[in-house]
């Protein structure tokens, strides 16, 4: 896990470039303003790598409810699967 790194707003706004460039090493930053979080700068996600996600975690989650329950048969499984998938 990332550990995230506090920084002040003045900070963050004198040295932005140098941020940004540490967001895409892998770090993650919440800017303060007088103590008080106010925003995170966080690596950006391509929604296409959100759906890949939501679609891996969709097919885990059938796999589980495939293997606790004997009445689920391959074919329906792969019905469930292929149900809303994007053509």
């Amino acid at each position: 896990m990332t550990k995230v790194i506090e920084i002040q707003l003045k900070d963050a706004k004198e040295n932005l470039s140098k941020y940004v460039n540490r967001v895409a090493a892998g770090n993650k930053f919440v800017v303060t303003k007088h103590g008080k979080p106010v925003a995170d700068i966080i690596q950006h996600v391509d929604s296409q790598d959100e759906k890949r996600e939501r679609t891996r975690l969709a097919v885990l989650g059938l796999r589980k409810l495939s293997a606790n329950s004997k009445t689920t048969s391959n074919k329906k499984l792969k019905e469930m699967m292929t149900t809303g998938r994007d053509k």
